[in-house]
């Protein structure tokens, strides 16, 4: 993965962009190889449509390969205040901090000895309706927090995708061998 980096925010109309920017590790290794027992710090920035306004929320996950640590590791709130006035510039920018410090991850077991590090921007915080999405079928049950805009993936085969409504179970039918048949609900969370 190349640093700095960038990947592109959804949003309707208009998008934004998350932003990687350096993997500071106080020993002075190079930013791809980071020692845990002394931690280390992730900054970036977030460039979001001016009309947005509430907080986001930067996460970053460690996901032990092989092994059986995959857990988040570190959150930034970013503030998103918004646009003043019409005038102002159509994108803002808002920058973000990630303190990873020591011992928030063991050593690697020793099937493993590497963690694979991701980062995800979700928008809003607090300030707009969330969701429940609550799945069930004959193999089992489960229920998550939804996004309160853009898409969900829920058991898809690639291309294919499914309209839920708020409040009422859809039916879905994941071809395989055996197939899977899944209710899915979406309710506003109180």
């Amino acid at each position: 993965m190349p640093i700095p980096d960038v990947a592109q925010v959804q949003f309707a109309p208009a998008g934004g962009k998350f932003y990687l920017d350096s993997i500071v590790d106080p020993s002075g290794v190079p930013s791809t190889v980071l020692d845990i027992d002394i931690g280390f710090t992730v900054k970036g920035r977030v460039e979001l449509p001016g009309w947005l306004s509430g907080k986001g929320l930067v996460r970053l996950f460690a996901d032990e390969i092989g092994g059986q640590i995959d857990k988040e590791i570190g959150r930034a709130t970013p503030n998103i205040t918004g646009s003043s006035s019409p005038t102002d510039p159509p994108t803002v920018v808002y920058p973000w901090q990630i303190t990873v410090a020591s011992p928030t991850l063991p050593d690697p077991s020793p099937e493993s000895s590497l963690y694979q590090l991701d980062l995800s921007f979700d928008y809003p915080v607090g300030g707009i309706s969330t969701f429940t999405i609550a799945c069930k079928s004959k193999e089992g049950s489960g229920s998550m927090p939804a996004p309160w805009s853009g898409l969900m993936s829920v058991l898809p085969p690639p291309g294919n995708a499914t309209r839920v409504t708020v409040d009422m179970t859809t039916h879905v039918t994941v071809p395989g061998s055996p197939p899977i048949s899944v209710d899915i609900t979406v309710k506003k969370q109180t």
